[in-house]
């Protein structure tokens, strides 16, 4: 072979390599370029998704924590707000979020997440659709919402009845130890979860490792006043169905308001008077005194010599309507009380006059219904031994002394709500410095009951004397709460503790008012469950922590006691739409 030929031979090998390598180089070009691509789009397409993911989270979120009160309702403004008026069946409502707002990188202006909430009529689930978009790629999710907790009608609209407390299931992390609009102080130690609409502290307290945070609003249920009887004074002389008493230069009575006659002569006697001569006059009704016909009684203000008040004292008496006093009754010794039983003093609105009840006193047969006539007076308990078989209601301020132990309300046969309850038209203060002995029976809701109609009312307990109602359980509570404030035209205050003295409480402590607050003071201060309050909890000093008891997994409320608070909905059927 010549030179020529080899020279052409060579050239021939170095193009078909030359060919060859372009070859495999364009193919991994192409190659590269095609995995290049396909990682561009799933990775785009992944960000869609995680965006669409984001959308619903959003969507349960504002749902579920947003807001909770009657002034807001289920669904979206197109600012993503929830609705302020009712949602309507067969209603879409929908909201957009920027993916630059997200801080997703490399989103352009048109990218983000638009989500869409399907209100249904019932016959098919409620659903959240959410679609992410990102660099021309886009995913769509939908989620079906679970509206109630019972099995029958968990498709039921959210636009259905009322906006709060009426759908959803309660919030699985319920160990709740305070619902408040607002929380101060950071002196007490906490074990559970917090929610309320102040901001967390920072930095956040050493003794709070147990405890949570949530910034939330939650509406309170509105607790129910009881209706509770009451006598209105009769004029002067008294119509039919009274039996009157006074001291008319002799001690006299006269019935139906007709002539009066000497007591001594009183048909089948048991009753006596009584005067220290400086302007107590006092009636007293022994054992053996029987209304006639069953007449109420009114002890009046002395008529010969003027101005001195009116007592009525009962000792060991049955009582079987309504008895009136201008100026003080007093219990002693065994009394009887038939449902029609109602004591009140100071019915002449003097200011003279109360409710005495000696030591060694028991009460039974009904309520103990003991009212200040005109609202202006205090109750006080502080003589030992005293037991009440049935509700104590009163209209008054309240007080409960050191000196009252074994002070005993046993309300397993009243039909009333609470076993002790207060309602009063006057500004009140009810002070518990000892622990009673409660016992609660199937009709009470409330342990202790404590209302104002259109004034303040404040709650001192173990402000000037210790009280143990974990040492000394209330019996029978079990979804009952254990102290409800409620002023429904003012503010209610609830003081548990003092620098000096201490209160353990196990249960619910609600205060609700314009304002309802909670404060807690000294180091020894014990809650063993929850605090509620419209207003303000302030952690001054003691422990909170969860009562383990009150929220037993067959519970559907979120707190014993207490069935308002935050409710939330649960995705349900979720399904990827390409």
């Amino acid at each position: 072979m010549n030179i020529k030929k080899k020279n052409g031979v060579a050239i021939i090998v170095v193009i078909v390599l030359i060919m060859l390598f372009s070859a495999i180089i364009l193919s991994v070009v192409l190659t590269s370029t095609t995995a290049y691509r396909r990682a561009s789009y799933f990775r785009d397409r992944n960000i869609a998704f995680n965006l669409a993911k984001i959308g619903i989270a959003d969507a349960l979120y504002k749902l579920n924590y947003r807001y909770h009160d009657p002034d807001h309702y289920y669904g979206f403004t197109s600012d993503g707000e929830c609705l302020v008026t009712n949602p309507a069946n067969n209603t879409t409502y929908s909201y957009e979020i920027k993916a630059t707002d997200l801080g997703i990188p490399l989103a352009s202006i048109n990218d983000g997440v638009k989500v869409e909430l399907r209100i249904n009529d019932g016959t098919q689930p409620d659903t959240i659709f959410s679609t992410g978009k990102f660099r021309g790629r886009t995913a769509k999710i939908a989620v079906s919402i679970r509206t109630l907790s019972d099995a029958i009608n968990l498709n039921k609209p959210l636009a259905d009845s009322t906006n709060t407390d009426t759908k959803g299931i309660p919030e699985a992390f319920n160990k709740h130890v305070i619902y408040a609009s607002s929380v101060t102080g950071t002196g007490a130690t906490v074990k559970g979860n917090i929610a309320t609409m102040s901001s967390k502290p920072s930095p956040w307290p050493a003794s709070w490792t147990d405890a949570t945070w949530t910034e939330t609003n939650v509406s309170p249920p509105l607790p129910v006043v009881p209706s509770l009887p009451f006598e209105s004074a009769p004029p002067d002389p008294a119509p039919a169905g009274w039996i009157e008493f006074q001291q008319r230069g002799q001690p006299r009575y006269r019935i139906d308001g007709g002539s009066w006659d000497r007591i001594d002569i009183y048909p089948g006697g048991g009753v006596t008077y009584v005067s220290d001569g400086t302007g107590t006059e006092t009636f007293i009704f022994s054992s053996s005194f029987v209304p006639l016909g069953n007449r109420k009684i009114y002890v009046r203000a002395s008529f010969s010599p003027s101005g001195r008040s009116g007592g009525a004292y009962f000792n060991g008496t049955s009582i079987v309507n309504s008895v009136l006093a201008d100026g003080s009754i007093t219990l002693n010794g065994s009394i009887n009380l038939n449902s029609s039983a109602i004591f009140e003093a100071d019915a002449n609105g003097d200011g003279i006059g109360t409710i005495n009840i000696y030591p060694n006193t028991t009460i039974s047969g009904y309520d103990l219904i003991c009212y200040d006539y005109n609202g202006d007076g205090t109750i006080t308990i502080n003589k030992p031994n005293i037991t009440i078989n049935g509700a104590f209601v009163t209209n008054t301020s309240l007080s409960i002394t050191p000196g009252a132990t074994n002070f005993t309300i046993d309300a397993r046969t009243s039909g009333k709500s609470g076993t002790i309850i207060v309602y009063s038209p006057r500004t009140t203060t009810v002070t518990f410095n000892s622990t009673p002995n409660i016992i609660l029976g199937d009709n009470q809701t409330y342990a202790i009951f404590l209302a104002t109609s259109t004034n303040p009312l404040t709650v001192n307990i173990g402000t000037g004397g210790n009280v143990d109602f974990i040492s000394n359980r209330i019996q029978n509570l079990n979804e009952q709460a254990t102290l409800v404030g409620y002023s429904i035209g003012s503010n209610c205050s609830i003081n548990i503790g003092s620098g000096s003295n201490y209160a353990k409480i196990q249960g619910l402590i609600y205060s609700y008012g314009t304002t309802g607050n909670i404060t807690l003071n000294n180091a020894n201060t014990t809650i063993t469950g929850c605090l509620v309050a419209n207003g303000t909890v302030n952690l001054n000093n003691g422990t909170i922590f969860f009562d383990g008891n009150a929220f037993s997994p067959d519970r559907t409320k979120i707190y014993a006691g207490f069935v308002g608070g935050r409710r939330i909905f649960l995705p349900t059927n979720w399904k990827l739409i390409w």
